[in-house]
């Protein structure tokens, strides 16, 4: 059985680069905010990967 029949996937509309969240650092962890400035993932990550269509 491959990976894909395992895993519910979500299809979306592309995102565009502009509208990606934006890295930021606190307490030497990572975290995100949208483009309006709201945490929308908490720092608590040691490392992160580019967004791509959407996706980290």
């Amino acid at each position: 059985m491959s990976f894909l029949q395992n895993e519910k996937l979500r299809l979306t509309e592309e995102v565009l680069k502009e509208d990606y969240p934006v890295q930021f650092t606190e307490n030497g962890k990572i975290g995100f905010k949208d483009k309006d400035g709201n945490v929308i993932v908490e720092p608590i990550y040691s490392m992160d990967h580019e967004f791509w269509n959407g996706v980290g």
